[in-house]
C-alpha cells in the first residue's frame, strides 16, 4: 500500500491515492478480521498446543478475545500511517505515537494492570485503547487531507 500511494503521489494522482487508501483499508481491515476471528474460535485450542496449564490457557483466551478487539485497529494504523509516510507526512504520526502511547497507554496500563489488578488483560487493553485512539486520529488525518501537499517534490 505505501509503494502504491507513494507511486499516485509521485505522479499528481491525489485524489487517485486518497480514494485507494480507503479501498486497501477496507480489504485489509476485512482480511484481519477473518483471520482474528478464526483465532479466537479456536483460542483455547492454540494455546493447548503450547501449555496444558488451565490458568495460563484460560489467560491466553481472554488476551486473544482482546486482540480480536483490538486487531482492526493495528490493521488501521498499519494501513494508513504506511499512506500517510508515502504522501510525505511522517512526522504527525510519530508525534502522535509518542503522545498517544506515553500519556494515554502508559498510565491506563498501569491503572489497569497495577492498581485496578487487572494484570496482563488490563495492559493488554491499554494497547487496544491506545491502537484504537491512534487510528481514530489517522483516519482522520488521511479524510481530511493534512497530508497534501507534504510530499516532497
Amino acid at each position: 500500500m505505501q509503494i502504491f500511494i507513494g507511486q499516485l503521489i509521485g505522479a499528481k494522482k491525489q485524489d487517485t491515492a486518497y480514494d485507494s487508501m480507503f479501498m486497501g483499508l477496507k480489504y485489509s481491515t476485512i482480511m484481519t478480521i477473518a483471520i482474528a476471528t478464526l483465532i479466537t474460535l479456536f483460542r483455547k485450542q492454540i494455546f493447548s498446543i503450547f501449555t496444558d496449564d488451565p490458568g495460563i490457557i484460560a489467560l491466553g483466551a481472554v488476551i486473544i478475545i482482546i486482540e480480536f478487539i483490538l486487531q482492526p485497529a493495528r490493521t488501521g494504523n498499519m494501513v494508513i500511517i504506511s499512506a500517510l509516510r508515502a504522501a510525505g507526512d511522517a512526522v504527525f504520526p510519530v508525534k502522535v505515537g509518542i503522545v498517544i502511547m506515553w500519556g494515554v497507554m502508559l498510565p491506563l496500563a498501569y491503572l489497569l494492570g497495577i492498581y485496578l489488578g487487572l494484570g496482563l488483560p488490563g495492559i493488554w487493553i491499554a494497547l487496544m485503547v491506545d491502537e484504537w485512539v491512534r487510528s481514530i486520529i489517522m483516519y482522520r488525518r488521511w479524510k481530511n487531507k493534512r497530508w497534501q501537499g507534504k510530499a516532497l517534490a
